[in-house]
């Protein structure tokens, strides 16, 4: 009760947060060393991004902080509230491993994916996650001498099948499909027209993609006059740019 409790001051963390920043939410469920936020993170800006990562493990800093505090104003209370600073303190600890989907792995993503192009900021992230797994591997195997602890195994695998299997399922090859009115048939597949303002970055574009549609964007309001691409070209513009990018930064 008090672990599922942690997790669920984490999440709330998560939640409050996520809110205020404007992120469109939808379902939530636990994993096995935190909760999960479904929403529309295309929504976000990067550095909100990471507030909303952040969150989680602060909340639980705090509360682990709070009641080592208390005990030194009421050390009768430490029988009752150690378990308490314990799994705050181990969830906050783990959260902040820079492995996908962690929030650590999150917020490394995020701030790789501001410097870099987007294939080479998700190469490092899935590198750091695949060798912190091999790490924790070697390290269940030294404790089976000592005593097992199966929790290193589940964290190994965990996240290694994140950094494997999540990353490339949450990157920006899984897109947000959003309607358009205004379609016309071509070679028996749909073409859809996306108007998007100069201020939208590489990222926010990368949403509309679909393999159901041929994307076509005009990038309206540029003192050239507006400017249209296609969804080949923006895919180019994804992998050799920097996906934080506003469109009237790079097309001329």
């Amino acid at each position: 009760m008090v672990y599922v409790g942690t997790l669920l001051v984490h999440e709330y963390a998560h939640y409050f947060i996520a809110k205020g920043c404007g992120l469109t939410l939808g379902s939530t469920y636990l994993t096995p060393f935190g909760a999960r936020l479904v929403g529309d993170m295309f929504t976000l800006r990067p550095v909100d991004e990471i507030k909303v990562a952040l969150a989680g493990p602060l909340a639980n800093l705090v509360i682990t902080t709070v009641i080592v505090a208390l005990w030194w104003v009421f050390p009768s209370i430490y029988p009752y509230t150690e378990i308490i600073a314990i799994a705050n303190l181990s969830t906050a600890t783990i959260n902040l491993f820079p492995c996908y989907p962690l929030d650590g792995g999150r917020i490394l993503s995020v701030a790789l994916n501001m410097k870099l192009k987007r294939e080479t900021a998700e190469r490092i992230v899935s590198f750091v996650g695949i060798s912190t797994s091999v790490m924790l591997c070697i390290l269940f195997l030294i404790s089976i001498q000592v005593q097992v602890n199966t929790t290193i195994l589940v964290m190994a695998v965990f996240m290694f099948l994140g950094s494997v299997l999540d990353l490339k399922k949450d990157s920006l090859a899984k897109r947000i499909i959003a309607t358009a009115k205004n379609t016309q048939s071509e070679g028996g597949r749909i073409v859809k027209k996306v108007a998007v303002p100069p201020n939208t970055t590489l990222f926010q574009m990368a949403k509309f993609l679909d393999s159901a549609y041929i994307c076509e964007f005009e990038i309206q309001g540029l003192p050239t006059g507006n400017i249209s691409i296609g969804e080949e070209k923006l895919r180019k513009l994804l992998v050799s740019e920097n996906i934080y990018s506003e469109i009237a930064g790079i097309i001329k």
